[in-house]
């Protein structure tokens, strides 16, 4: 049981809501087979980290979450792909993306779709990624229609592509398996 002495209703408040906030995310990313992995503690460092504030302005309150990548073009709910935003900055950034100016550590928005090769950078090709797996093609397409792993079809059509950081996650997972294994 939770004791919540002390704890204000604003405070409660803030954490219903947030929590609702994720979830209603995560929510949108899966219904649109995209990576979904935000969890709730992760959004409230991601505010800490903003203090609070806009991830683009830094001046006003935050009020919403957005996607830096957009869910439209493959943009999953992840703690990589999320940053608070005030209403303003929401609006103005809309449809486009935005990158992370890392001389200055802030978040620019670019006002522009991503391009095709920016989007196709952030995925693999599913034979590629059963060569860095180290297993077939065919082992790996079973896994994936086991629903074990996600892939995408950009525009719908295509080659079925693995997102670069589940892959990097498929990658971790499959290294304390070998290690034990050769110990």
């Amino acid at each position: 049981m939770v004791n919540i002495d002390g704890i204000s209703d604003e405070q409660i408040a803030f954490i219903v809501r947030e929590h609702t906030r994720v979830q209603q995310q995560l929510f949108r990313a899966r219904s649109a087979d995209l990576p979904a992995t935000l969890t709730f503690r992760q959004w409230i460092a991601i505010l800490e980290q903003h203090q609070g504030l806009c991830a683009f302005c830094k001046k006003k309150p935050f009020e919403a979450m957005e996607h830096l990548l957009p869910v439209y073009i493959g943009g999953g709910t992840t703690a990589e792909n999320c940053v608070p935003t005030c209403q303003s900055c929401n609006s103005r950034k809309s449809r486009s993306t935005a990158r992370m100016n890392v001389e200055t550590s802030t978040y620019e928005l670019t006002f522009e779709p991503p391009t095709k090769p920016e989007v196709e950078s952030l995925f693999v090709p599913l034979d590629q990624a059963a060569e860095l797996l180290g297993c077939s093609l065919d082992a790996l397409t079973k896994r994936v229609q086991r629903g074990k792993i996600v892939t995408h079809q950009l525009g719908g059509k295509g080659k079925h592509l693995i997102l670069k950081s589940d892959l990097i996650g498929l990658l971790a997972q499959s290294r304390p398996a070998e290690e034990h294994q050769s110990t």
